[in-house]
């Protein structure tokens, strides 16, 4: 996913390639975890379902309205990190991300970086936001499984 963060920040694109790749892996970490345990399997195929649907969807609706603000490779690593937080783990990096994206939009703006109509890449803000998710998580209960 840095890689994704740091190809937006460059180019202002998040490739569809690089997406189905994060896709292709999820699938093949699930498909693993699945042989490892059957009984968490539909759980765990529900929940990144639920949470690619989740962020993809709220993504989604902010790219109708935001009219060019938001680009569809942001709508498509949204849903693809939806289906690896899951459902439980979406909406804190997804906060996340928006504050990050926040708080770096004042500052570039603060330091004459950018004005009102400056595109800024959102990838690298929603790779800040999921490490930043995956770390609070991780040490405020470390036996959580997203």
């Amino acid at each position: 996913m840095a890689a994704i963060a740091v190809r937006d920040l460059r180019s202002g694109l998040i490739p569809n390639k690089w997406l189905a790749c994060m896709a292709g892996a999820w699938a093949l970490t699930a498909a693993a975890r699945a042989y490892g345990d059957p009984a968490a399997a539909p759980g765990v195929f529900a929940g990144s379902a639920l949470g690619a649907a989740l962020a993809g969807g709220l993504f989604l609706a902010a790219y109708a309205l935001a009219r060019g603000g938001l680009g569809a490779g942001d709508v498509k690593l949204a849903a693809a990190i939806g289906l690896y937080l899951g459902f439980r783990g979406v909406m804190p990096a997804v906060f996340l991300s928006m504050a990050a994206a926040a708080v770096g939009g004042v500052g570039m703006a603060a330091a004459g970086k950018t004005g009102r109509k400056t595109r800024v890449p959102l990838g690298p803000f929603m790779w800040l936001g999921t490490c930043a998710s995956l770390l609070l998580a991780a040490s405020t209960n470390p036996s959580l499984s997203f």
